[in-house]
């Protein structure tokens, strides 16, 4: 971004950007990342409400004398009133600000949560899910966008895998949380006061500190982006920024970009499974207390998290993506099959071990798989990485319908849960597959493939001597 003296840093202290209602000059250094920590805090909150229901779901079942055919009739609606919220407040983000579309949902969130405790029957409680769905995980564009303000040309990638924690984050506080309260207080409700606490300190802590950029300097950040693609699109000989936009519509009439974010599907349904319904299925498979099956699905959230964290920094230390997204893909789906195949057990220490790995396993696949749909979309138009994400809303809502709908048919009473844990393998193959199919990119390091070049095709010392 060009700097001048009005959007450079003023050399002040640190908290005296409190004393604006929003941020006129570009932040750095601390001041840059102690606001993207706020907005990870802020979304950690949209992903606690995701994930929030699953380890308490047999509470809720026995409360509202309900089943796990119409919960998944709930959750199939409460996932399209995710994609609507996040269509109407991308829009109201632009026009009135990031602050308002990511502060105001928090406290709605906790209100919701506190008419969730209270619910007296199904269809209240059903209102819950559905405006859960609709304000919180509308919060996503807001979020992006305003990681996007914060990180306009260095970056990026790191800032958005660090607010890619919060995904893990959220779910890892929905299951650990009911694990150390549910023995205290048993029952979904105390669940969903946890969650208008948290909601609350959020709130706080977001209304105090959390500022938006003006929008002189969110202009002036747009006002480079816009010069740069200028400048791109002439040194790739087009005439104007509007014919060299037109190229991107390239991504959607490239087979093997459908293919790669087909990924989105599969990777949907497995894991909204372990997000969502894991805990159930320790519960009514394995016969394992609602707590420690809480517990045990944590465990895949803590290995995963550490797996997401290296397979990223792996992906760019040897400039490979396909052979990492593809492997764990495989490696994920072999252990579902092996859940799949397990006998009963009641060995927490066996399940501990089994869903670690799991998680493991699973944690090289969203690094490498995000990076190819960029690089790829890059390779074929750099003016239509924005378009080869957009492919991902339809098909996250087919593999939501997919899974909320199907699953409940499935498992039935409890006893099919084996299969569904071995259609959740073949997603996982299917991963692996679609990266390998669809992906463009090197199998190995180019370092490591140059160099086997180079002892290939050089001819001895002792041969050129002679």
């Amino acid at each position: 971004m060009a700097t001048t003296e009005s959007t450079t840093t003023p050399s002040v202290g640190f908290w005296t950007y409190l004393r604006n209602k929003d941020i006129d000059y570009f932040p750095r250094k601390k001041l840059r990342y102690w606001l993207l920590g706020l907005v990870v805090l802020a979304w950690t909150v949209q992903n606690f409400e995701a994930f929030k229901a699953g380890p308490v779901l047999p509470y809720i079942f026995t409360d509202f004398h309900t089943n796990l055919t119409v919960w998944g009739y709930l959750s199939a609606g409460a996932g399209v009133a995710t994609a609507a919220g996040g269509l109407v407040m991308g829009i109201w983000s632009d026009r009135i600000g990031r602050r308002p579309i990511i502060v105001w949902p928090v406290c709605f969130y906790g209100i919701i949560m506190v008419i969730g405790a209270v619910a007296p029957n199904l269809g209240i409680f059903a209102l819950t899910l559905f405006l859960g769905a609709l304000v919180v995980a509308g919060m996503a564009p807001a979020v992006t966008a305003a990681c996007r303000d914060l990180s306009p040309q260095t970056g990026r990638a790191t800032t958005f895998g660090w607010l890619g924690f919060a995904y893990t984050i959220g779910a890892l506080l929905s299951t650990w949380v009911a694990h150390l309260t549910i023995p205290i207080w048993p029952g979904f409700r105390a669940q969903y006061w946890i969650g208008a606490v948290m909601s609350g300190v959020v709130l706080v802590i977001l209304a105090i500190f959390y500022r938006d950029l003006s929008p002189r300097i969110r202009g002036q950040i747009l006002h480079d982006q816009a010069e740069a693609m200028n400048a791109q699109a002439h040194e790739l000989g087009f005439s104007s920024i509007e014919e060299a936009n037109k190229t991107g519509n390239l991504v959607f009439r490239d087979w093997r970009m459908w293919v790669l974010n087909g990924v989105v599907i599969f990777w949907g349904v497995a894991y909204v499974t372990v997000g969502s319904y894991v805990p159930l299925y320790i519960v009514q498979y394995d016969n394992i207390s609602t707590a420690s099956s809480a517990g045990l699905a944590s465990m895949f959230w803590i290995t995963f998290t550490v797996a997401l964290v290296f397979s990223g920094w792996l992906c760019d230390r040897l400039q490979v993506r396909k052979i990492v997204g593809t492997l764990g893909g495989i490696a994920t789906g072999i252990m579902f099959f092996v859940i799949a195949f397990l006998p009963k057990t009641h060995s927490i220490g066996e399940l501990s071990l089994i869903w670690a790995i799991t998680g493991v396993c699973a944690g090289f696949i969203y690094p490498a798989y995000t990076a190819l749909i960029s690089e790829n979309a890059e390779a074929i138009s750099p003016f239509g990485v924005g378009r080869a994400f957009s492919l991902q809303m339809p098909l996250g809502l087919v593999a939501t319908l997919f899974l909320n709908l199907g699953l409940p048919h499935v498992v039935g009473d409890g006893s099919g849960w084996p299969t569904w844990m071995v259609i959740s393998a073949i997603c996982c193959l299917l991963i692996g597959s679609s990266i390998a199919i669809g992906g463009v990119g090197p199998w190995l390091s180019p370092s490591r493939a140059r160099n086997k070049k180079i002892k290939v095709e050089d001819p001895p010392v002792d041969a050129v001597g002679a």
